[in-house]
């Protein structure tokens, strides 16, 4: 609306960087329970365990009065350390930048960063069975030939934001309704192990990438008030919620693996198929008993 008065607008602004391990966690909670709210999974809490580990795994705090400090309290610093991601407990992702900033022969740590998260998007997608789930989805998905771990349509054009989230989470999706079919006391070691190498490697990936992408946020201020910052730092939050979606139903189908559970015929779609061979057999016996019938009048 026009301003006709000819006064000053006094404009403030609202920064915000990383996201609390609270709002992570609400969330992520709140992206998972839509993705999975058409399926009868069993024992939902152990999702909701699930993102209490992936929560605490990952965010980071940093302390309100000194944002080169961290809040130690959280237990994800040890996990930055041995990634290499932070020097040591008393650094921070504002002071790693700070300090590899402006030194020759050293990327500043945000760049690099990025091009880490975005080197292992495109590890994740390369894999046989996620790039097999995007082709699926839309032929004209394509991967960025320069590794960056971008999509693509065909025609060239990058997917948006909200369309690269979608296609992981039709992903997840699929994977939710792989991990409705699972039950107690119903352990298939052929399947047990099939889906333990598939998964194990999104794992790996969906860690990295997050670890990644919540340091860079730590590392730098958005204004809220100022469109163009808020929708760069909406569309960040958005992919991070994305992914880590992906990584707690990847999580959730390797402990229940690992508990013994496995496909509940009646639900995989195998029940009907371990009948044909008898049917079959049947059919054949009765042509049999017929034809001696028919011989021996």
């Amino acid at each position: 609306m026009g301003d006709s008065s000819g006064k000053n607008e006094y404009k403030f602004t609202l920064m915000k960087s990383g996201l609390h391990p609270e709002e992570f966690k609400e969330s992520l909670r709140c992206k998972v329970k839509k993705l999975l709210e058409s399926f009868k999974i069993k024992e939902k809490k152990t999702l909701t365990t699930t993102v209490n580990e992936v929560t605490k795994e990952v965010c980071l705090r940093v302390n309100k009065t000194n944002p080169y400090t961290l809040d130690l309290r959280c237990t994800s610093t040890t996990s930055y350390i041995g990634e290499k991601i932070l020097e040591s407990p008393n650094d921070t992702p504002r002071r790693k930048v700070k300090s590899t900033s402006g030194r020759q022969g050293t990327t500043r740590a945000d760049k690099a960063w990025k091009k880490q998260y975005h080197s292992e998007q495109h590890t994740l997608f390369s894999l046989p069975f996620v790039r097999g789930k995007l082709f699926c989805q839309s032929p004209q998905i394509i991967l960025k030939h320069n590794k960056k771990g971008y999509l693509f349509e065909e025609s060239g054009r990058e997917l948006t934001a909200n369309e690269f989230s979608c296609a992981i989470d039709q992903i997840t999706v699929d994977l939710g309704k792989e991990l409705s079919i699972l039950r107690r006391g119903m352990q298939d070691t052929n399947y047990s192990n099939k889906w333990k190498v598939r998964l194990n490697s999104i794992s790996t990936s969906c860690k990295k990438i997050l670890m990644r992408r919540l340091a860079l946020d730590w590392a730098v201020d958005n204004d809220l008030m100022d469109i163009t910052s808020y929708e760069i730092w909406r569309d960040h939050v958005k992919v991070v919620i994305t992914f880590a979606a992906l990584w707690v139903v990847v999580r959730t189908m390797v402990d229940r693996l690992a508990e013994g559970w496995g496909p509940d015929p009646q639900l995989s779609g195998t029940g009907n198929k371990a009948i044909i061979p008898v049917l079959f057999l049947v059919m054949v016996l009765g042509i049999e008993v017929s034809l001696r019938a028919l011989f021996h009048r």
